[in-house]
C-alpha cells in the first residue's frame, strides 16, 4: 500500500514538473514579449536573454539597441552595467569582457563607443594595461584617429599650439618625428599609394606596367611611368594644347632606387645636406605615379599660363598638385611642377584642399 502511495506522490511530482515546463514553454506572457522584441529587430536568442536578465520593459520603451542585441548574448554581460551599455554606439560584436574593463577603468559610455570603434581587441587589451587618459575624446572623435597613438598626439599637443585636429593628422602622418625616422615599409603598388618622408619603398620595388612617353611630350630622352599615368597625362597636353594652344612637356618621370640614390648624392654634394631632394626609397618618383612638368611657354613653371590651367584642370585627369607652397610643413617640399596621379579620388583631393598626406591619413589609411 506504502508503495502504491509512493507511486501515485512520484507520479504527481512528476506531472506537475512537466506542466510546469509546459507551460513556461508556451508561456503567453513571454511568448507575446519576445515577439515584440523580434519585431524591434531582436534576435531570437537576444530577446529570450533579455527577457530572462528582466530588461525587457526597459527595452521595449526605448528603440532598437543593436550594440544590445549583438552582445547581450555575451557571458561577460553584466545586467548590473545595463544602464551603461545601452549608451554604447557600436554596432558590432566585442568581448564584454572588455566593455566592462573599460567601464571600471573610468571610461564613459561615449568614450568606450570611440575606443571600440577606433582598434581591434587585441589592441585595446593593450591600451587597458595603460592608465586612464582625460581628455580622450578630444582625440578619438575624429574618425581616422589611432588608440595607439594617444600618447603621441598628447605629447605633440603639449609642445605645438595645434587643433586637435591637426594634432591628429600631423601625428599620423609622423610629422612628430624628423623626417626619415620611424617610417613605415610600402611594398604594394596601387595608384592611391602614399609615399613620401615616412613611408619607404625598398630597393627592389617597381612599379607596374612602365612605359615609355610619347616623343611628342618630351625634350631628349623620354623617361617612363605607369600606362595609365602616361595615357592620362598624354590625353591632359593633348587637351591643353586644343584649348589654349599651349604645350606640357615631361621633365622628370619615374626613378628607379639607384637612380634616386644617385640624383640625392649628386645634387646634396652640389647644393649641400639640406637641399630639397628625397632620399632613395622615399621619393614619389619610385613609384611611377608622377611627373615633373616643364611649361612649353616659359623656362620658370610658376606663375605660366600652364600653371595655372593645371591648376583648374589636372583633377579632370586623375592628377594632383602634389607639393603646393603654402604646405611645405606637411610634405617637406615645394614644386609647384610636381603632379601625382591618384585616379579618380583626384577631385575628392582638390576639393578637400588638402594634400595627399593629409587626404591619405584621413581617408585612405583605414
Amino acid at each position: 500500500m506504502k508503495k502504491l502511495r509512493l507511486k501515485k506522490k512520484n507520479a504527481f511530482i512528476a506531472l506537475a514538473i512537466v506542466i510546469f515546463i509546459i507551460i513556461e514553454i508556451i508561456n503567453p506572457t513571454k511568448l507575446i514579449a519576445v515577439s515584440k522584441l523580434i519585431k524591434m529587430k531582436y534576435s531570437k536568442e537576444a530577446s529570450q536573454k533579455i527577457i530572462k536578465l528582466g530588461l525587457k520593459n526597459d527595452i521595449l520603451e526605448n528603440e532598437y539597441n543593436k550594440f544590445i542585441d549583438l552582445n547581450v548574448i555575451d557571458e561577460n554581460f553584466n545586467n548590473e552595467y545595463y544602464d551603461y551599455y545601452k549608451d554604447i554606439n557600436y554596432d558590432k560584436k566585442i568581448n564584454m569582457n572588455i566593455v566592462n574593463k573599460l567601464k571600471e577603468k573610468g571610461y564613459s559610455s561615449k568614450e568606450t563607443s570611440l575606443i571600440l570603434k577606433r582598434e581591434k581587441e587585441s589592441d585595446i587589451e593593450n591600451f587597458l594595461e595603460k592608465d586612464k587618459y582625460d581628455s580622450i575624446i578630444s582625440y578619438l572623435e575624429y574618425d581616422y584617429a589611432k588608440l595607439m597613438n594617444l600618447d603621441r598626439y598628447i605629447n605633440y599637443k603639449n609642445k605645438n599650439g595645434l587643433s586637435f585636429e591637426e594634432v591628429v593628422t600631423n601625428v599620423n602622418l609622423g610629422l612628430d618625428n624628423e623626417f626619415y625616422t620611424n617610417y613605415r615599409e610600402v611594398d604594394k603598388f596601387n595608384f592611391t599609394m602614399l609615399v613620401n618622408k615616412y613611408n619607404k619603398l625598398s630597393s627592389s620595388f617597381v612599379p607596374d606596367d612602365l612605359i615609355s612617353f610619347s616623343s611628342l611630350y618630351c625634350k631628349g630622352n623620354c623617361p617612363s611611368d605607369n600606362k595609365e599615368v602616361v595615357n592620362a597625362f598624354e590625353r591632359m597636353a593633348k587637351d591643353l594644347y586644343e584649348e589654349e594652344k599651349l604645350n606640357i612637356y615631361v621633365n622628370s618621370a619615374y626613378r628607379s632606387y639607384k637612380e634616386q640614390e644617385e640624383t640625392y648624392n649628386r645634387l646634396t654634394k652640389l647644393y649641400g645636406s639640406n637641399y630639397d631632394v628625397a632620399k632613395a626609397g622615399f621619393s614619389e618618383h619610385q613609384t611611377g605615379l608622377c611627373v615633373d612638368i616643364k611649361a612649353g611657354s616659359s623656362n620658370t613653371f610658376k606663375g605660366s599660363k600652364e600653371e595655372k590651367w593645371l591648376n583648374n584642370n589636372a583633377y579632370k585627369y586623375g592628377f594632383i598638385l602634389r607639393y603646393p607652397s603654402n604646405k611645405v610643413k606637411i610634405t617637406g617640399y615645394n614644386e609647384v611642377w610636381h603632379y601625382r596621379y591618384v585616379g579618380s579620388i583626384a577631385e575628392d583631393v582638390k576639393k578637400s584642399g588638402l594634400t595627399f598626406d593629409e587626404y591619405y591619413v584621413k581617408y585612405l589609411d583605414k
